[in-house]
């Protein structure tokens, strides 16, 4: 069991003024077993209207609009977070045991998953698979996109934590074993983070393959999916003010954890 305190704030810049901005943005912790939150507080400028959920089950999302002209819009998030790992004992969604584009396996992840096939416990099966990608990629910013394939990122050899969750959900799902995309707030300072959780023996547990070991009670989750597109942090839709413009955005993150009980 971990106290956690997070913050998280995104700013995104703009080329030229907008206006009806509509915004979707999973910056709200999951509420679950696994995860009980506490006074968790959002900041929006410029003055936005919005809505928010952090349902059990659900994304934790902040929904809303900002109708005037903008060349900046920021978010923050901060709150408490009591991380209780391995708790979450919700069936898993038939979607965790199938493929998407981001996570069909190739010829070389299957081989890989033929290596482990017939494991009966699981936990260790997760656990060695964890390490295998952990070797099999080297960490590379800028190294990939967002629509790098885990099939892309193997043959690469390199990739981000996206990429290393990627692969390791192919893998995994290639076995028969339910597995989850997450995305949240990991140790790092100043970044967002994305690992995975399996459904072994009734209940979810925490990998994360970027680091080789379990990720357990030192993280915050913000939502669970399929993939990175399924979980991304941040979509939204905007018109310029002036028609005829063409908008280019540049966006800045900032993340923090830390663990009250050390």
């Amino acid at each position: 069991m971990s106290l956690l305190e997070f913050e998280y704030g995104l700013t995104l810049d703009f080329s030229a003024p907008v206006k009806d901005h509509y915004f979707v943005l999973r910056c709200l912790p999951l509420e679950s077993a696994s995860q009980r939150c506490d006074e968790v507080k959002v900041e929006v400028a410029p003055h936005s209207r919005m809505w928010r959920s952090a349902f059990r089950g659900g994304d934790g999302a902040v929904r809303g609009v900002t109708e005037f002209a903008h060349e900046r819009f920021f978010v923050r998030t901060r709150g408490r977070v009591l991380a209780l790992g391995g708790r979450d004992e919700e069936t898993p969604h038939p979607m965790y045991a199938a493929f998407t584009p981001s996570t069909a396996p190739s010829e070389r992840m299957k081989e890989i998953a033929r290596e482990y096939a017939g494991r009966e416990r699981k936990t260790k099966l997760a656990s060695d698979i964890m390490e295998r990608v952990h070797s099999l990629l080297k960490f590379s910013p800028h190294s990939t996109e967002a629509g790098t394939t885990a099939a892309r990122a193997l043959e690469m050899g390199c990739g981000v934590c996206q990429d290393y969750a990627h692969v390791f959900c192919g893998i995994m799902r290639t076995l028969g074993v339910p597995t989850r995309y997450v995305a949240g707030l990991g140790a790092a300072e100043g970044e967002t983070h994305a690992w995975n959780e399996c459904y072994i023996d009734g209940r979810w547990l925490s990998y994360d393959p970027t680091l080789g070991e379990p990720s357990a009670e030192s993280y915050v989750r913000f939502t669970v999916g399929t993939d990175a597109e399924h979980c991304a942090l941040n979509r939204g839709v905007f018109v310029p003010l002036n028609p005829g413009d063409e908008i280019a955005q540049r966006q800045s993150v900032f993340a923090r954890v830390i663990d009250l009980h050390r």
